[in-house]
């Protein structure tokens, strides 16, 4: 499956470089339960290099109370997705084709989670995943947010998360955004940037697309008996630590379902933050 999201990836970031009954809850409801986790490395986000002992960073985001962050040991996730993998089962031709393409794969829920042993902070990969079956069912697709590694402000149109800069770049960002919506039929994309405090900004990307454009037409279901939706929509957003570099989310569901979850969107967005731990 995460073969599978290059294409999308690539479309955004190109962007910016040029369960069961017991989980049947409202999963897009705006309040929500607040997730963290914690990632060692030895590279220093702020120098811009690797050094000799390892920097501990605390990640934390509010999401809706139906998703949980697919973390290799957390009981809670091994719960959830042992109910998931017996109510919406993966879909054998999804499964397949995943492992075709050389990718890791979606061959079960709980085949989703990482170990933050084996995560680097740079790159990212650490899935929070809606677990309510009802919202799953109705989209027909695994919606998640995902931590997606370091931005670095001198790499892409921004050129910095000072708010002044952003401001001066807008115009080239958005007829970037522009060129690319008219070379890729059926696309919709819109960005804005907001104000993250001490004079930095942040921004957000949405691009929504047929599921052929995103790369996802390869299979007529992802979970067993459901058809997978027709359209995506891809959201992703940058958090700044300093004018020079940010880290990114993104998020991936089925179109239809966007004013759903536009508030747990919105809200995702206000909440991300990160933090050294001393």
């Amino acid at each position: 499956m995460y073969r599978r999201l290059t294409l999308v990836i690539v479309l955004v970031l190109s962007l910016a470089t040029l369960l069961p009954a017991a989980h049947a809850q409202d999963g897009a409801q705006n309040e929500g339960k607040t997730i963290t986790f914690e990632i060692s490395d030895i590279y220093d986000i702020d120098a811009n290099d690797y050094v000799d002992e390892p920097i501990t960073y605390r990640f934390s985001i509010t999401v809706p109370e139906t998703w949980y962050a697919a973390i290799e040991g957390d009981e809670d996730w091994e719960t959830v997705a042992a109910e998931l993998d017996t109510a919406l089962v993966i879909d054998e031709e999804f499964a397949s084709s995943s492992d075709s393409s050389g990718g890791v794969g979606m061959q079960s829920w709980a085949s989703v989670a990482v170990n933050l042993g084996d995560t680097p902070i740079e790159y990212g990969g650490v899935p929070v995943v809606e677990t309510d079956t009802d919202n799953l069912s109705a989209g027909g697709f695994p919606t998640m947010l995902m931590y997606n590694g370091v931005s670095r402000a001198e790499y892409s149109l921004f050129g910095s998360y000072e708010c002044a800069v952003m401001e001066e770049t807008r115009e080239a960002l958005e007829d970037a955004i522009d060129t690319i919506a008219e070379g890729t039929p059926g696309a919709e994309t819109s960005y804005e940037y907001y104000e993250a405090g001490d004079g930095l900004c942040g921004a957000r990307i949405d691009m929504a697309a047929p599921a052929g454009l995103m790369g996802m037409d390869f299979a007529d279901e992802i979970f067993d008996g459901i058809p997978s939706p027709t359209s995506l929509r891809l959201v992703e957003f940058f958090v700044p630590l300093s004018a020079e570099a940010g880290v990114m989310w993104q998020v991936l569901l089925p179109n239809d379902q966007f004013e759903q979850y536009a508030g747990a969107l919105d809200l995702m967005v206000e909440s991300a933050s990160i933090e050294k731990v001393d």
